[in-house]
């Protein structure tokens, strides 16, 4: 491989920012778009800038930071049990119980903020919690089955994935288009 200047370097960091920047905010474009007919949406740059989108989007379904901060305490201790596995076996089983529950209360916290978010996209409240979450979560426990049985090829498993990922955007981006607008006058959300 050629050595790389210092321009190419400051380019490639530069598409790679431009990359993720524009990836996270075709993943919330939905929730914007949804904001913005709902007149609760705050300001562009704030469903621009990564992370910061991801957060306005927790925001906007009603999300609690308490709960994320103990989902992300669970994972912690959970990791950190996996890791010391070498001390005790109890250690171990400590490890997985912790990051059981820290995926059960994930699973929760985004089952009820799709439902906010359908909520507020004039929708069945269920309806975007069953496509966006169960309907995935139950493909990918297919797949894995499948692939674990080797109940034949698994060379479309990824393939699969993702089309029903990508299938499942365009659903919720279709949602989002047919909000209906509100009437009441603009707010900001933060």
């Amino acid at each position: 491989m050629p050595h790389m200047t210092g321009t190419g370097m400051l380019a490639m960091f530069a598409l790679c920012l431009v990359g993720i920047t524009v990836y996270s905010f075709l993943i919330f474009l939905p929730c914007w778009i949804i904001a913005k007919r709902r007149n609760v949406a705050g300001s562009w740059w704030n469903w621009v800038i990564p992370l910061w989108n991801s957060y306005i989007a927790f925001r906007l379904g009603n999300g609690s930071i308490k709960q994320a901060t103990v989902v992300a305490l669970l994972l912690v201790a959970g990791a950190i049990g996996f890791v010391l596995k070498d001390i005790s076996q109890i250690v171990m089983v400590a490890g997985g119980l912790l990051l059981g529950s820290a995926v059960v209360m994930f699973f929760y916290i985004s089952y009820n903020w799709l439902m906010q978010i359908g909520i507020l996209a004039g929708v069945h409240k269920h309806l975007l919690p069953m496509v966006l979450l169960v309907l995935q979560v139950t493909v990918v426990v297919g797949l894995v089955a499948y692939s674990i049985l080797d109940l034949g090829t698994t060379e479309y498993v990824g393939v699969i994935d993702n089309t029903v990922n990508l299938l499942s955007w365009i659903f919720f981006l279709i949602v989002a288009v047919r909000t209906p607008r509100a009437e009441n006058p603009p707010q900001a959300l933060l």
